[in-house]
């Protein structure tokens, strides 16, 4: 019992600390501007390299930098963070040209412009079989799981049209607004009912979801942080909800909104 004790002194001691360190961090979720595929339902997304969005991404990345980042943590394999930071050097000294994805377009783009050295590769895969739930909810017969899946290739057509519309500093704000923020974890939550008796297909691939997310709080945890520090948080939309939620929990962390920024 006093073992136990100890330790949630320690627990208590540790947070109380950790509170009055707390480091400001930007979560921004976005769309995937080169089409990579790499999510199971994807938008279209127009040309970035447009003269009209370079003058647009351009606005935004002064946005963003009023926000006066010191840490930008971008959806790149951990693995490979010394090939990220190596595109970035070399984008730098003149001798890299910015491909058409937001990693560089606005990435790459902030940290030039803050003068930062360095970018961090925090991004951490995990397993996501997601045609196995399909292939449960065929089996168990989940219609109204069905019928949802069924509707998502109408709802990213509504995204592609809101896209084209707006500017990409409006259609960030959209994309970043608490409601469309649950919207996308919803997506996810969505396939937790999915299965029967000892089938928990759905549950896992939920629990598959947050254990890259996970990860990836991990690596930004693992980020020698000082009080002053500002963090800036760039992934998926899809990831907007549980990396806001965890850094806005975490003792060492002060959540800020896309909103927020003057």
């Amino acid at each position: 019992m006093k073992q136990v004790f100890s330790l949630l002194f320690a627990v208590i001691i540790f947070t109380s600390l950790n509170a009055q360190t707390k480091s400001k961090a930007l979560v921004l979720g976005t769309y995937h501007m080169e089409n990579p595929g790499l999510d199971k339902f994807n938008m279209k997304a127009d040309d970035i390299g447009t003269l009209k969005r370079q003058d647009e991404v351009e606005a935004f990345v002064n946005h963003l930098a009023s926000f006066k980042p010191t840490k930008i943590c971008l959806e790149y394999p951990y693995a490979k963070r010394q090939k990220l930071n190596e595109n970035y050097a070399a984008y730098l000294n003149g001798k890299y040209e910015l491909r058409k994805n937001e990693i560089d377009q606005i990435g790459f783009r902030l940290a030039k412009k803050l003068g930062l050295k360095e970018v961090f590769a925090v991004d951490k895969e995990a397993p996501f079989e997601f045609d196995t739930v399909v292939t449960v909810a065929q089996k168990y017969q989940f219609f109204s799981f069905l019928e949802f899946l069924g509707k998502l290739p109408g709802w990213l057509e509504e995204e592609n049209q809101k896209l084209y519309s707006k500017t990409i500093t409006q259609y960030y704000q959209y994309l970043n607004t608490p409601e469309n923020v649950r919207k996308g974890h919803g997506f996810y939550l969505s396939t937790a009912a999915v299965g029967k008796d000892d089938n928990y297909a759905g549950a896992d691939l939920v629990a598959d979801w947050y254990e890259r997310n996970l990860r990836i709080y991990r690596n930004i945890l693992n980020i020698d942080r000082k009080p002053e520090d500002r963090f800036f948080i760039l992934f998926g939309a899809g990831h907007s909800k549980i990396l806001q939620d965890l850094i806005d929990d975490s003792a060492g962390f002060e959540l800020v909104q896309l909103k927020d920024l003057k």
